[in-house]
């Protein structure tokens, strides 16, 4: 039984192509099992996305001396339960090594900002001296990065 799930899993990874709008079967589609596996803190854990509204676009894929990072740009929308309590969200920039969960970069929003790739870089619409790059080494992210006007440490 348990090998039948992997291999769905695997499948359903294979045919999501980990590219592409990546929320298309729950909430955090095809990106739920590796962000679990790797110690995702949205969410509160439920991955359900019952108070929450998320939406999960590729980005684009970097390469540093043959080893591969997936970008993905997350903006989420949390639902109320009551009617006068305010709605909040926010914006993630995920990142992946191959299919294993490496961590996230918090953008201080609003506005919510324009993710894109340049060369080994993750960028977003803002001027340089506010912090616009985020430059990735074959050994991933960096453990902190100045963007929006905000230091950013990588975290889960």
């Amino acid at each position: 039984m348990r090998i039948g799930r992997i291999l769905i899993l695997a499948l359903t990874l294979g045919m999501a192509g980990w590219q592409g709008h990546a929320a298309t079967k729950g909430c955090y589609g095809a990106l739920a099992a590796p962000l679990r596996a790797g110690g995702y803190s949205g969410d509160g854990g439920a991955y359900d996305c019952k108070d929450l509204k998320v939406d999960i676009k590729y980005v684009g894929r970097i390469v540093v001396q043959g080893r591969r990072f997936n970008i993905y740009d997350l903006i989420y929308e949390t639902i109320p339960e009551q009617s006068d309590v305010a709605v909040h969200g926010g914006q993630r920039i995920l990142i992946f090594r191959d299919r294993t969960y490496l961590g996230q970069f918090h953008l201080d929003t609003p506005p919510f900002f324009k993710v894109g790739i340049r060369g080994h870089s993750i960028h977003i619409n803002t001027r340089a001296k506010y912090g616009n790059e985020v430059r990735l080494t074959k050994n991933g992210p960096p453990p902190n990065a100045f963007l929006a006007q905000d230091l950013d440490g990588l975290f889960r």
